[in-house]
């Protein structure tokens, strides 16, 4: 149950643990524990962003332009 802990607290960057690493070993598995839950941070925040980005765009070549009329389909 410690080790599930100072997983989350690491992959989640809070640090919150008193349960630390010593051996080399097991430091080298946590800094790369750390980059790895920074680089899911990261990449969910960029996704997030991109969507948003992409869909604003969308959205704005979808409106007519200023002092252009709508057409209607079927008329």
């Amino acid at each position: 149950m410690e080790l599930l802990f100072l997983s989350f607290t690491t992959l989640s960057s809070t640090w919150l643990s008193d349960v630390v690493p010593v051996s080399p070993y097991g430091r080298s598995v946590v800094m790369l524990e750390q980059l790895a839950g920074l680089g899911y941070v990261a990449m969910v925040v960029s996704r997030l962003v991109c969507l948003t980005l992409t869909r604003r765009a969308i959205e704005r070549s979808n409106k007519p332009k200023t002092g252009e009329v709508a057409r209607v389909r079927g008329s």
